[in-house]
């Protein structure tokens, strides 16, 4: 017995339990769609698999006679492609049996390699397509359209993430990425920036789950319409649309619950929601640089009466009038998340963080453990949590902060307002000027130490520096105890 074999604890353990052991040991992308992975720690020729073959006799007999090790390949097709490398792709597709396949292909866009270049091993893993379960693809369109035109039918993939770019030199005339007989039915789809919606035929009735980066709001409206079984969706990097009088009809979501829309850098004008209605969202998150919401979001919300939950609203011009009414006509929500985007003129007359104060103010009115008394329906009598972003050097009125969460001797009563969190986020600025800047006042430092032992959550952080305790900054500011 070798000194290797005396030292190895997986000594005597049968084979399927150290399978089992390896399967635990293998890191995989899964669920991650549209994401990019570096082609050099991705590739082949370093990967778990292998890696764990060559450290015995017994290992590789037990690693290559485990399929579920080789279910996920990643290949970057800008690494060679001579035979040795098509062999192993090979042999990697025949260990993994005839098991699902997970599929991460990559020509990054900065190589220059022509399709006829990559055929060969493209043809290699089109082989497998039938058993293809989830797919990230990363390439030319001239590329993907070949590898899916030698895939044929796509009939067990799941998900779904694709990005492409075109060649300068390729000129492509409009076409479809499958024929109408090989149509995928993806449940899960990403798609990066470089495609017209045309393109990219999939059964849209088939998704539940959809991320599209930099699209415009008719392309949204279109997918919308097209996919009625839609349940979580999220837009980024959204244009404004022109001619939106004439879109069409009001879609009706039945399914939504989840929906995240943030805009492009342009100002948006949310138009868009003026053609669509959500009567089961519980979850909406909407970002749009210095953009107002406009009369449009306040009719969505009133349109669809959803049972919102959680409520975020990011880097949008609020003004408390429209966020007010917004608020109460959804008084299920739970969790609010706000981070105001201020203009130049509203920064000069307002150094308090906008629209804060008449907030804090409105929560404190009905903070007491008798609320729910009230004939009438309270704002927001189910929130849970507040989180609150600030931006450049304003300031947090932290004065109005004990009101908002009531008497601490309260914290246990059924009719008081659930909130038990508030959270203030600082999202630029120097951290050590803006812990000064934000510091507690004096005088309020007691009543913010007695809720937080009744069990309020209140914290300030500063980007990521989640070690920042501002009631500990502050009351070294005042040269006191805590």
């Amino acid at each position: 017995m070798t000194s290797r074999s005396v030292n190895d604890p997986t000594v005597g353990l049968p084979p399927e339990i150290l399978a089992s052991i390896f399967q635990f040991s293998i890191h995989f992308c899964g669920d991650r769609l549209g994401y990019y992975f570096e082609p050099d720690a991705q590739s082949l020729a370093i990967s778990m698999p292998l890696k764990l073959g060559a450290i015995c006799r017994r290992w590789r007999q037990v690693a290559w006679s485990t399929p579920f090790l080789w279910t996920t390949l990643s290949i970057s097709l800008n690494l060679c492609e001579g035979p040795a490398r098509i062999l192993l792709v090979e042999e990697w597709i025949l260990r993994s049996k005839v098991l699902h396949l997970d599929m991460n292909v990559n020509l990054p866009q900065y190589v220059e390699r022509t399709f006829k270049e990559c055929e060969n091993l493209l043809v290699t893993i089109a082989k497998s397509a039938h058993r293809w379960r989830l797919l990230n693809i990363d390439m030319p369109l001239e590329h993907m359209k070949g590898l899916f035109s030698m895939a044929g039918t796509l009939l067990n993939v799941q998900a779904m993430g694709l990005r492409a770019y075109k060649r300068k030199s390729i000129t492509l005339r409009s076409f479809s990425l499958w024929s109408e007989d090989t149509r995928p039915k993806p449940r899960r789809l990403y798609l990066g920036p470089g495609f017209w919606l045309d393109t990219v035929n999939v059964v849209w009735q088939s998704i539940t789950t959809i991320e599209v980066c930099s699209i415009s709001a008719r392309g949204c409206y279109h997918i919308l319409r097209n996919s009625p079984n839609l349940e979580f969706c999220t837009f980024k990097g959204v244009s404004e649309m022109d001619g939106w009088q004439d879109l069409g009809p009001i879609i009706v979501l039945k399914k939504l619950l989840r929906f995240t829309y943030e805009a492009g850098d342009t100002i948006n004008d949310s138009h868009l929601f003026s053609f669509i209605t959500t009567p089961k969202l519980a979850y909406f998150s909407y970002s749009a640089y210095k953009s107002d919401l406009g009369t449009s979001f306040l009719e969505f919300i009133s349109r669809s009466s959803p049972p919102l939950v959680e409520l975020c609203i990011l880097e949008a011009s609020i003004h408390y009038d429209e966020l007010g009414d917004l608020l109460r006509a959804s008084p299920s929500i739970t969790h609010l998340r706000l981070s105001p985007e201020l203009s130049d003129e509203e920064r000069e007359d307002n150094h308090m963080a906008f629209s804060a104060i008449p907030l804090l103010r409105e929560l404190a009115q009905v903070s007491g453990p008798d609320f729910l008394d009230n004939n009438t329906i309270p704002f927001l009598p189910c929130l849970q949590s507040l989180q609150y972003g600030l931006c450049s050097d304003n300031t947090f009125p932290w004065s109005h902060v004990p009101a908002v969460f009531g008497l601490p001797s309260a914290f246990s009563s059924p009719t008081r307002r659930p909130i038990k969190s508030l959270e203030v986020i600082q999202y630029s600025g120097v951290p050590a000027i803006n812990r000064i800047l934000n510091a507690i006042p004096k005088d309020v430092l007691p009543s913010l130490l007695e809720l937080r032992q009744a069990g309020a959550e209140i914290t300030y952080v500063y980007y990521d520096d989640f070690a920042t305790d501002l009631v500990t900054v502050s009351m070294k500011l005042y040269d006191e105890t805590v």
